[in-house]
């Protein structure tokens, strides 16, 4: 009876050791390993003129799996043209709210007559529980968003999406 146990036991044994050793090297961002509110879906932006004040501004917005939750900070990084940060740096940190999967931002630029075509920004965004990175977006680098202005004309791509 022993014995029957044990062989029983041991395909539950291996099953659990493949999914805590598969756990401890799954990528970051990796959806089987993430809680939902964690996990990166889709989002994108533009680097325009906002319409009222005329300043260089950055629209972005990204959606996660499901709603953001409470253990989890959201940050949104902004670098300048050369990926190096602004100074002062520009970071936008939130915490989960739990009421909505899609985080907007519109965030001015401290840029002076940008460029179209050719100035731009680079941003990330990220998830995490302390010290802890439960996704990044993108996974490794940063997304280039091109200064466009619409009244210019021009033939550049008027921002980025992802997902």
């Amino acid at each position: 009876m022993k014995r029957l146990l044990a062989l029983l036991a041991l395909p539950l044994a291996l099953a659990l050791g493949s999914l805590t050793a598969g756990a401890a090297t799954e990528p970051v961002g990796d959806p089987s390993t993430n809680p939902a509110c964690a996990d990166f879906f889709s989002g994108g932006g533009n680097y325009t003129a906002d319409p009222a004040t005329g300043q260089p501004t950055l629209f972005f917005q990204y959606q996660m799996e499901a709603s953001t939750c409470s253990p989890f900070t959201y940050t949104l990084y902004v670098l300048d043209g050369s990926q190096n940060q602004f100074s002062p740096p520009i970071a936008v940190i939130r915490s989960g709210s739990g009421t909505s999967a899609v985080e907007s931002y519109q965030i001015a630029i401290p840029e002076s007559g940008p460029t179209p075509c050719t100035s731009s920004v680079w941003v990330y965004a990220t998830v995490t529980a302390g010290p802890h990175v439960f996704d990044r977006a993108q996974t490794a680098g940063n997304f280039q968003v091109t200064y466009s202005d619409p009244s210019a004309g021009g033939s550049c791509s008027p921002g980025i999406s992802f997902g």
